[in-house]
């Protein structure tokens, strides 16, 4: 049963304001049975609102319901209480793995709202005026890039590879750079896809090798989990054009300069991009 104080203000719309009556009223207690189950169905709810609403961010709110309905350790008084946290779990279970690389939910998803869910709006920030764009050439795509074409006739072990080191940049650039990261990984799952294309094709003669799809769903999973951009988030111009595929407007923008080590993953796949030109100018 919702508690009245805080439920009022989520039925409000503001979720926010819910999460910090909630607070206050277990801050002595807040790893309670009665406050972690609360809790839940504050995220949960708060993460409906933008589910059911096709707007990003649910994922986060999703991922607190989960830590409050099984807190690490947590040891529940009757089989009926860990029953209903499973229930609960399942739901949200269901609901996180139908968010798209975006953070929206995929059309045509099973997901179910909290039975206490009903649609709000939640407030939007207040945006200033959009400025007409210097006209620019469209972005080329991924697989048309500089960087695809290095390794176009690559074999599928260096595909691999190429997938597992995007996917290592994706995870270095995940908390400062949710946006950046997010692109590092579709980069990783086109890898690990275009390798697990040659596995197929080599059957038999390659079912002892992993066959790449746990990296896939892996890396699908890690998109999901990302969060938005933070305000003024802003990565450096070398970082932004290898993203894009534009490895030399990357190593240009790099030059001899040392990079930074919290782009250490980012810049091993531009020395490879080197190295790939290098030998490529050889032969």
């Amino acid at each position: 049963m919702a508690t009245a104080h805080w439920a009022a203000l989520l039925d409000a719309g503001d979720a926010a304001a819910a999460r910090a009556t909630w607070q206050e009223e277990f801050a002595l207690d807040d790893d309670s049975p009665q406050a972690t189950w609360e809790l839940a169905e504050i995220e949960e709810r708060w993460g409906d609102a933008l589910f059911f609403a096709g707007e990003s961010g649910a994922a986060l709110h999703y991922q607190a319901a989960w830590r409050a309905l099984a807190p690490p350790g947590a040891r529940f008084s009757s089989q009926e209480e860990s029953e209903r946290r499973m229930a609960a779990y399942a739901r949200v279970t269901v609901k996180l793995q139908a968010i798209d690389p975006y953070g929206k939910a995929r059309t045509g998803n099973s997901g179910e709202p909290h039975p206490n869910f009903h649609a709000i709006e939640l407030p939007k920030p207040e945006r200033e005026p959009v400025k007409p764009a210097p006209e620019t050439p469209p972005p080329v795509p991924r697989q048309q890039s500089g960087f695809a074409d290095l390794f176009r006739m690559s074999d599928h072990w260096c595909q691999c590879d190429l997938g597992a080191k995007w996917r290592d940049a994706g995870k270095e650039l995940a908390a400062a750079f949710p946006e950046a990261a997010r692109c590092a990984y579709q980069w990783s799952v086109d890898y690990f896809t275009l390798y697990n294309q040659a596995w197929t094709a080599h059957l038999p003669a390659s079912r002892w090798d992993p066959d790449g799809d746990d990296d896939i769903l892996e890396v699908r999973g890690l998109m999901s989990s990302l969060a938005e951009n933070p305000p003024g988030a802003a990565l450096p111009a070398w970082v932004e054009a290898l993203l894009a595929g534009d490895w030399q407007r990357a190593s240009a923008a790099l030059g001899d300069s040392v990079p930074p080590p919290e782009f250490k993953a980012v810049a091993a796949l531009l020395s490879e991009a080197r190295d790939a030109a290098a030998g490529r100018t050889r032969l």
